[in-house]
């Protein structure tokens, strides 16, 4: 795929690398006009040099991660969160990032961009793409009495599980009905009701608070000091 860094073990290591070198190096440029520039301006900047970076393919390469290059996505999305708000080197960014800014986490991006795909792919005039992914579900209920589905086909390993034809209809099973039964034409609605409910489910995430008790923060200082050369 053009522009994605493959290794032979699929781990994306490297390509993590090249998206943190490329997205610090923007950042430690723009990072002295912190004070001087508005607050939409610097989102637009961020939006454009970092975020896309980090979205551009992100279902193929970010959900396979290690956790530790998952953190240090996550750093980079939080330093910038703070450049956009005017934030210190210790101080919280967690709500602003869910709330203000409406930017997802690593994991959240994946699902929101594999969900996407999966509507393009569902919406298709394209047979062959829709025969692609198979919707058929069981109904399971866990221990406690909630009810969720999953889908029928079983693969006999969890590598199988990993596929996004798997995970795509996973994702697309565990969204609300009230979303998947209404038939949204319009592509540009149906972002901005995903995005809301994903939005929300971070939100509601007590784990992703928890960021701000790590010392995430030295990254940027660290970049600018060594000339955009990234040091883990």
């Amino acid at each position: 795929m053009l522009g994605l860094y493959i290794d032979e073990t699929l781990t994306f290591s490297e390509h993590c690398m090249h998206v943190l070198k490329k997205c610090y190096a923007s950042l430690s440029k723009i990072y002295q006009l912190k004070r001087m520039l508005s607050f939409d301006s610097k989102k637009i900047l961020i939006d454009a040099l970092i975020m896309s970076v980090i979205r551009y393919a992100c279902p193929v390469w970010l959900n396979k991660l290690s956790m530790s290059n998952k953190i240090k996505i996550t750093r980079l999305i939080r330093n910038a969160g703070k450049f956009v708000m005017n934030k210190l080197k210790y101080d919280s960014i967690s709500d602003e990032i869910s709330n203000t800014l409406e930017w997802l986490m690593p994991n959240y991006l994946c699902m929101y961009e594999s969900i996407l795909l999966t509507y393009n792919i569902t919406f298709s005039n394209c047979k062959t793409l829709k025969d692609y992914l198979d919707f058929s579900y069981l109904d399971v209920t866990s221990t406690r009495s909630n009810n969720y589905r999953i889908p029928t086909y079983k693969y006999n390993s969890n590598y199988g599980e990993r596929t996004f034809k798997y995970q795509a209809v996973k994702l697309w099973l565990q969204l609300p009905t009230n979303i998947t039964s209404q038939h949204i034409s319009s592509q540009k609605h149906f972002k901005k009701i995903i995005m809301s409910h994903i939005l929300k489910s971070q939100n509601n995430d007590t784990c992703h608070k928890s960021y701000d008790n790590f010392d995430y923060n030295s990254c940027i200082d660290r970049a600018i000091a060594r000339a955009c050369k990234y040091v883990p």
